[in-house]
């Protein structure tokens, strides 16, 4: 039995389920056989003995459909699967399969849910995985769990190492199934990229929807003997109650092959935005933020001489966004009660940031609750709870209180989403119109919950529709530290990366063997790495541009290469800095990088691991180049803009102008030296193709 597209054959039998997944036009680029799983337990807490195996395989519609089942001892035993591989094709858009499961408890006693997995390939006798020469030429895109979790390439003989302290993990990483810690065994977070570096050869597979359940990729190369031992995409129902005749649906997967200069991981990114109906601005917003300067200790009059100062500037800079950031509340979780450094209330701050011509934005950590807080003491059961029935411990911050773990709300508790969407609404009521909303990981920690029914995506989804419900449909969501799949279609910006820092690395990161900790670099490789995502799920936000000369230990060098990437990304730009202080060198600096702002870039080396160093970007006047030296020494790079122009695009070029020395670079043929690079810092190029009389950005 097959099915195909124009580039795709799926060959089947009931012997083996999905025989081979095969591209018709690239060389060495198949796989197979692949099956389904599935893992639950019965009332005991016991798993079945044996898998659930294929029954009965067909053809319909130009799908295949394979139904899988398992039967006890007990003739009352029994639970099926039903999986359907079915092509996809669309214009201007690759095409690919799209792999959906279902699995229905058809037990006289209900069981517990833990795991439904789409697609199992296992190594075997007559297995074969084939993407290129050798598993040795990979790269492997590990996309992280939240906002803060590391993204980045690995090659096949390397390994993902989580933080050395469970408490850190907790806060950086899918605690429920963190990485293994092995070489050649890679854990992706809803979508996993697997490009050969010397064939070209690309193979995406990812999860279109992340409504009510997690979902990961797992891949298990053996490095020595260069073979593929397992790929499982598998969604995460976390031991839910499956009731008798009921039935439970996986997350769709899709799974796409690509080329050379082809990257089905955007192409899987937009169709997974169009499935969950992702909201994504027309304009990235541009502003002020209070933390980075400030941190806590903002006052009302800090913040207003701020705004004060900014006003004159926000016609010329075109800001939009003023935001008050943590350091107004009395409490962790006391929202709407603020301390005696804003003795004039939220109201009033409203009031002066809509006078001043700015749209007002408010930081709030929605899920957590200092145990102190009246919200803790007041309402003792609406925390989440852990298997001992004691409060959950879900953060640890020394800024907030260096003795004491925050604890976190339950969102499936109807009580609490009433209070997150009246707490909201009357932040809205107040006139504010940007919510950052950040530590939204807490509710998606293992714990019991008052509706034991959702998963943990499901809690988390559930706590951001109430607070949608509370701002209404138009104010902005800026997510922060948030698992990124549940939500979209809810937060019309999210973080992508770690906090920034003002310094370029985090020294604590070999301490803590922490590839997630805050830190400039960090940001800088996950808004490289998560590029993808930027206007096919949201806005991205890579974090703050801190352009100051005071209480910054970030180089000139340091400062121009974030400042860059944050323009030529289109994403968020923020800035986060005393402006009350700022030098006119600086704020010119600023007025640079956001006279280049785009709409968003195209990352031309994935391949090259942590670091990608080129990004490229479109632009109403040509082109915009950014080449960054990630390494502590110097470097002299060439670029052949032959690699992204074509011959013709080439002959249109008039001026080729680096941004921040404002001088001018010959090409040869497209063959450019973009002279000494110093360590941190970048080359960023305004490539200009207009005809006569253009002159270039001053």
């Amino acid at each position: 039995m097959e099915i195909k597209t124009s580039s795709l054959l799926v060959l089947a039998d009931l012997e083996s389920g999905v025989r081979e997944i095969k591209s018709l036009r690239l060389a060495d680029t198949r796989f197979g056989p692949v099956t389904a799983a599935a893992r639950f337990r019965f009332g005991d807490g016991q798993a079945p003995a044996g898998r659930i195996q294929p029954t009965t395989l067909l053809e319909e519609s130009g799908a295949i459909r394979l139904n899988l089942g398992w039967h006890g001892h007990n003739i009352t035993d029994r639970v099926t699967m039903q999986v359907r591989w079915q092509p996809t094709e669309a214009p201007d858009e690759p095409s690919g399969l799209l792999i959906t499961a279902q699995l229905t408890n058809e037990s006289a006693a209900p069981i517990q849910l833990d795991s439904l997995s789409p697609l199992l390939y296992e190594a075997g006798p007559e297995a074969e995985f084939r993407l290129g020469y050798s598993p040795l030429e990979w790269s492997i895109l590990r996309n992280g769990w939240q906002s803060w979790s590391a993204t980045r390439m690995f090659r096949a003989t390397e390994k993902n190492v989580p933080p050395v302290f469970d408490w850190l993990a907790a806060m950086e990483e899918n605690v429920a199934n963190l990485s293994p810690n092995k070489k050649g065994v890679f854990l992706g977070e809803q979508v996993l990229l697997v490009r050969n570096v010397s064939g070209g050869q690309n193979l995406v597979l990812g999860f279109l929807t992340a409504k009510r359940a997690f979902s990961d990729l797992r891949l298990e190369i053996k490095p020595r003997q260069a073979k593929v031992a397992k790929l499982e995409a598998c969604c995460r129902f976390d031991g839910i109650r499956v009731a008798p005749g009921e039935t439970i649906a996986a997350e769709p997967l899709w799974l796409c092959y690509g080329g050379h200069n082809e990257d089905p991981l955007d192409a899987w990114a937009a169709r997974s935005g169009r499935a969950m109906e992702a909201r994504v601005p027309r304009r990235s917003p541009v502003g002020w933020c209070s933390w980075y300067y400030f941190y806590t200790k903002v006052s009302q009059d800090t913040f207003l001489a701020n705004l004060e100062k900014l006003a004159g500037l926000r016609e010329a800079m075109q800001l939009d966004v003023f935001q008050l950031d943590d350091g107004y509340q009395t409490a962790i979780g006391d929202w709407l009660d603020v301390n005696e450094k804003f003795p004039d209330g939220l109201a009033y701050l409203v009031e002066r940031i809509r006078a001043a011509g700015f749209s007002p934005g408010i930081w709030t950590a929605p899920f957590l609750a200092h145990p102190k807080s009246r919200l803790a003491r007041e309402h003792p059961d609406w925390l989440l709870r852990n298997r001992r029935g004691k409060p959950l411990y879900a953060n640890y911050n020394p800024i907030w209180d260096p003795w004491t773990k925050i604890r976190a709300v339950d969102p499936t508790h109807p009580e609490v989403q009433e209070w997150l969407t009246d707490t909201f609404a009357t932040l809205r009521g107040m006139g504010w119109e940007f919510f950052k909303i950040d530590f939204l990981y807490a509710v998606s920690l293992p714990a019991e919950r008052h509706d034991p029914s959702l998963t943990r995506a499901g809690a988390l989804r559930a706590g951001l529709e109430a607070i949608r419900r509370g701002v209404g449909p138009e104010p902005v969501i800026l997510g922060c530290g948030c698992p990124l799949g549940p939500a979209v279609g809810i937060a019309d910006l999210m973080r992508i990366g770690p906090d920034v820092t003002p310094r370029w690395t985090n020294p604590m990161r070999w301490v803590l063997r922490d590839h997630n900790c805050l830190s400039t670099r960090h940001a800088v490789r996950n808004t490289i790495q998560r590029n993808f995502l930027h206007r096919r799920w949201w806005i991205n936000d890579p974090d703050c541009v801190l352009a100051r000369e005071n209480k910054n230990k970030l180089t000139l060098d340091e400062v121009r290469t974030f400042a860059s990437l944050a323009a030529i990304s289109g994403g968020m730009f923020l800035l986060s800095d005393d402006m009350t202080e700022y030098p006119e060198a600086r704020l010119q600096l600023v007025r640079t990088a956001l006279a280049h702002r785009t709409q968003g870039m195209r990352v031309l080396d994935p391949e090259r691991g942590e670091f990608p160093s080129q990004m490229f970007a479109a632009t109403d006047r040509g082109y915009l180049f950014l080449y960054i030296n990630h390494d502590s020494a110097e470097i002299n790079p060439i670029f052949d803009l032959k690699d992204v122009l074509p011959i013709e695009q080439l002959a249109r070029i008039r001026h080729v102008r680096e941004i921040w020395q404002d001088r001018q670079l010959i090409h040869q043929d497209g063959l450019m030296r973009l002279g000494p690079i110093p360590k941190h810092g970048c080359r960023f190029l305004e490539i200009l193709t207009a005809e006569n009389g253009m002159e270039p950005h001053g």
